[in-house]
């Protein structure tokens, strides 16, 4: 995780504690429902790597979703996709319809988060660390 989406600085995190909702199982609901209790374990997030979408959106909460929902599965909207299609090697046809996101005010109670602007942040597009 920690090469696809954190940056240097975040080289001595433990990975043990590191947990992400993972969109690629078959039963999305189940996932959401496994990241909620999850994160209830660990005693809340304390470090949320989040994207600012194009129209102000956090995550993939779109303008008008209730901000109290816990992690849940969303149609990616015709904004949404292509935006994401850069991480898909730029194939929008490779770019999922829905994802999983956790609800805003979940996200709001971070004491730290980051917020990629672009996959060029990506640690692979980073300069190396002398």
């Amino acid at each position: 995780m920690k090469v696809e989406i954190c940056w240097p600085s975040c080289r001595d995190l433990d990975e043990a504690r590191c947990d992400l909702p993972r969109g690629w199982v078959d039963d999305l609901p189940a996932e959401c429902l496994r990241y909620d209790h999850a994160i209830a374990g660990a005693g809340d997030i304390d470090l949320a790597v989040v994207g600012i979408g194009v129209k102000g959106h956090v995550g993939f909460n779109e303008p008008g979703t209730d901000p109290a929902l816990g992690t849940h599965v969303t149609a990616l909207t015709e904004v949404s996709r292509p935006a994401q299609a850069p991480w898909f090697g730029g194939q929008l046809d490779l770019v999922p319809e829905r994802a999983i996101t956790v609800g805003c005010d979940r996200a709001s109670h971070d004491p730290i988060q980051m917020w990629p602007r672009s996959p060029d942040m990506r640690m692979d597009k980073r300069p190396p660390v002398e």
